[in-house]
């Protein structure tokens, strides 16, 4: 292993058969996304880079689409929500927001955006349509993740006070729910 280079953000595709992950550069901070191929065995068949010199803050909280046998994987980066074919590396910018993560039945992402100033919950299509506020108020709502049913979305968010808590809603943001209580002295 090179001590100049850092692994980070690795995450499996649908049918488990790729990882993708983001390597960075000790020394100007320069990031690759890489795509490694396994067969049933688990052991790597082989690897290539997808996205080289990507610039300092590169691909980030990644997530490959469910629908099966998808080449599509969603990440973040300074400029907003990305979808890249991991076969032909084409990237497609879906706009301002962080967070991304897919629907389970990959119809829909939910992610989080500063469009109104702070963090909200909002969700889109995957070509970057029909883009849709779910949460309003002056706090930061982040982190959204889709229940196994695609029913329900949990997030995290900072409206009740100085903690963040977990919050759950329907899909469509309505019947937003405060989960946890948490008190830092209990």
């Amino acid at each position: 292993a090179n001590p100049g280079y850092y692994v980070k953000w690795a995450t499996y595709s649908g049918d488990g058969l790729q990882i993708a992950y983001v390597i960075e550069r000790g020394t100007d901070y320069a990031t690759s996304l890489w795509i490694a191929t396994y067969a049933a065995d688990a052991i790597p068949h082989w690897s290539h880079r997808l996205l080289k010199d990507y610039g300092i803050i590169g691909p980030a909280f990644m997530e490959w689409s469910p629908a099966a046998g998808s080449t599509q994987l969603a990440f973040h980066d300074p400029a907003g929500i990305k979808i890249i074919n991991t076969i032909n590396g084409t990237m497609q910018n879906l706009g301002l927001g962080r967070y991304a993560t897919w629907s389970p039945d990959g119809t829909k992402i939910v992610f989080a955006s500063r469009q109104d100033g702070d963090l909200e919950i909002w969700t889109m299509n995957p070509d970057g349509s029909g883009a849709t506020q779910l949460t309003f108020n002056t706090a930061n709502d982040s982190h959204p993740s889709w229940s196994p049913n695609g029913k329900y979305i949990a997030f995290v968010s900072d409206r009740d006070g100085v903690l963040t808590e977990i919050y759950i809603m329907n899909a469509d943001g309505s019947a937003q729910t405060r989960l946890t209580h948490d008190d830092v002295d209990n």
